[in-house]
């Protein structure tokens, strides 16, 4: 008899015990797919909001190089001025054509036209032209100016500035 009553308690334990084992095995499995889950919607969330952000292209920011090229340039500086002004209008959208008009009047005066060193001028100029591109990707005149200057940059034997 008492073997029967251990046989009966080591059994209802072993039960107990599966049981116990099964739920937290459950719970467990829950608890990782609704990680997963979690982390998912997170991701595309994020994934969203950051191509939400990409869609909207801003004006390059003002480096020191650009800095020089305006101090040492009042044609230049005027130019950016307008630049400028329209981007920090806030209507940089609605005034898109006007926009890529003054990066592009600023980029070939930089080019072309500013009476500084090289290694000033193509810089700003590069960044102006990649914000026509971000702007109007099929911009054929932006497209061969930053071409160009690219092909500079290669020739000098120095690195082409990626920002």
């Amino acid at each position: 008899m008492q073997r029967l009553f251990f046989f009966k308690a080591q059994e209802m334990l072993i039960f107990m015990l599966h049981a116990f084992f099964k739920q937290i095995l459950l719970c467990s499995m829950m608890r990782k797919i609704l990680t997963i889950l979690f982390l998912s919607v997170a991701l595309a969330f994020t994934q969203g909001i950051s191509a939400h952000a990409q869609s909207a292209p801003t004006s390059f920011k003002v480096d020191s190089t650009t800095q020089a090229a305006l101090r040492a340039d009042k044609k230049a500086n005027e130019l950016y001025a307008k630049v400028k002004a329209i981007e920090e209008s806030g209507k940089a959208s609605e005034k898109k054509a006007e926009l890529i008009k003054a990066y592009m009047e600023f980029a070939n005066y930089m080019t072309f036209s500013a009476p500084l060193p090289p290694a000033i001028k193509y810089r700003p100029a590069l960044k102006a032209y990649r914000r026509v591109l971000e702007l109007e990707p099929m911009h054929a005149e932006a497209q061969k100016n930053k071409a160009q200057i690219e092909e500079i940059y290669k020739a000098m034997g120095r690195p082409i500035p990626q920002d």
